[in-house]
């Protein structure tokens, strides 16, 4: 008789607010009032999202947590899918499963010219929002023909 309203798809929760639910658990730096990001993800992962695997995978590929992510039992075939289902739409997560399902020396292939746009995305996305540890990762791993079309890319979007 009546017919149902489709579903909204409105979230509770914003995605970038999901870590003020952890504020009493951040961990701060000896000696400065600065919060140690990469030492309160770890925390969390290991105790406050012991039981969110979803929430684990996305802190470990934020901070580049290759123990984390690369571990087979946590993140198993099947978890991955699920991950991929949901999450590869963001540059991050979707570079990170793309990473896992490929060979690594391809993917950070450091002779052509131009790098893998997924990893372009990513990195881009870590720089605009701050996230060294990710940063630092993949800068280590491209070779300096990626590091100059970077460089380049950026200096051509200054310009526009």
């Amino acid at each position: 008789m009546f017919v149902d309203e489709p579903k909204s798809k409105k979230r509770v929760m914003n995605r970038s607010e999901h870590l003020r639910t952890f504020y009493e658990h951040l961990l701060w730096k000896s000696l400065s009032t600065e919060i140690d990001d990469y030492a309160s993800a770890r925390q969390l992962i290991a105790t406050d999202c012991s039981n969110w695997p979803q929430m684990q995978f996305q802190l470990a590929c934020m901070y580049a947590m290759t123990d984390w992510i690369e571990d087979d039992i946590r993140f198993d075939k099947y978890r991955r899918i699920t991950f991929k289902k949901r999450l590869s739409d963001h540059p991050v997560y979707d570079f990170w499963l793309t990473l896992l399902e490929s060979n690594w020396e391809v993917f950070f292939d450091t002779e052509t010219r131009v790098p893998n746009q997924k990893l372009l995305q990513c990195f881009q996305f870590a720089i605009r929002h701050g996230y060294f540890q990710l940063v630092e990762y993949i800068w280590d791993k491209i070779g300096d023909n990626a590091r100059e079309y970077i460089g380049k890319q950026k200096l051509y979007t200054e310009l526009k």
